[in-house]
């Protein structure tokens, strides 16, 4: 086990996971621009299996990235059940940009969306829906989310739809394909085992 709010972390300690728990790396960032918010941390803890089960991560890990212009999110998460499993090395933000570029909303407010962001590392799709009742600013409303995201968050299963188009695969929509909060909950988990 190990945690750090920076790159890799490096003071291990070795712990036996209590039952219904595995081994797991973590590696969680969340940047709201418009809200000054920034949060990141690497760990590798005993998670909870059917946390494990909702997120669906192998062994060797599932990258989870979106970039909704006001917002981005990057999320790694395996889960393995066998000593020491957890100790390869978790992957690192991947911020280099891949040529697809993805409406967007310029802010938490904006009403037409028509902005433009560039997609990064594996967020090869772009999507489009609603995130229904945030509470940003005053009474609860129905968020617009366009951006870039990863085949990985497209894929999940979640609480909230919205449609992917791949432009790389000639801007065919995948009807109803689905936003997994599960990078929430995991950005959420690291931040409470880490404190």
């Amino acid at each position: 086990m190990c945690a750090s709010y920076k790159s890799q972390c490096t003071t291990v300690t070795i712990t036996e996971c209590e039952p219904g728990l595995v081994c797991s790396s973590l590696r969680y960032s969340v940047i709201v621009s418009e809200l000054g918010v920034s949060s990141a941390a690497v760990a590798r803890i005993c998670l909870e299996q059917d946390l494990c089960s909702l997120l669906s991560p192998v062994a060797s890990g599932i990258t989870y990235s979106a970039n909704f212009g006001v917002a981005s999110v990057f999320g790694f998460v395996s889960c393995c059940d066998n000593d020491l499993c957890n100790s390869k090395i978790i992957p690192e933000v991947d911020n280099t940009p891949n040529g697809l570029i993805c409406p967007t909303c310029n802010s938490v407010k904006d009403p037409t969306c028509n902005s433009t962001v560039f997609c990064v590392g594996n967020q090869d799709r772009c999507a489009n829906g609603t995130l229904p009742n945030m509470q940003i600013f005053g009474p609860a409303v129905n968020m617009p989310v366009m951006g870039c995201v990863s085949k990985s968050v497209c894929e999940a299963t979640s609480i909230t739809t919205f449609t992917c188009t791949s432009a790389r695969l000639s801007n065919r929509s995948e009807a109803c394909i689905r936003l997994d909060l599960s990078l929430l909950i995991l950005a959420v988990t690291a931040t409470l085992l880490l404190q």
